[in-house]
């Protein structure tokens, strides 16, 4: 089997992989609360998709756990 005649410079090396790179998730803003989400999923923050209401909105952790103990 063939063996390389030469070292590989590292310059070589890293522009065969320039293309590896992690690309960042695409992301958008909800209509309705303007929050940043990932593109086509429903709002975390109000629970809308596509202006309907698709799922209960979340309280704060802060509100509602930490409220009774006080």
């Amino acid at each position: 089997m063939p063996t390389p005649k030469f070292r590989t410079s590292s310059s070589k090396r890293n522009m065969r992989r320039s293309h590896h790179h992690l690309t960042p998730a695409g992301m958008s803003v909800c209509t309705n609360c303007g929050q940043v989400k990932k593109p086509h999923s429903v709002c975390e923050a109000c629970g809308h998709h596509k202006g309907k209401a698709v799922l209960p909105a979340k309280q704060s952790a802060s509100n509602s756990e930490f409220s009774a103990e006080s």
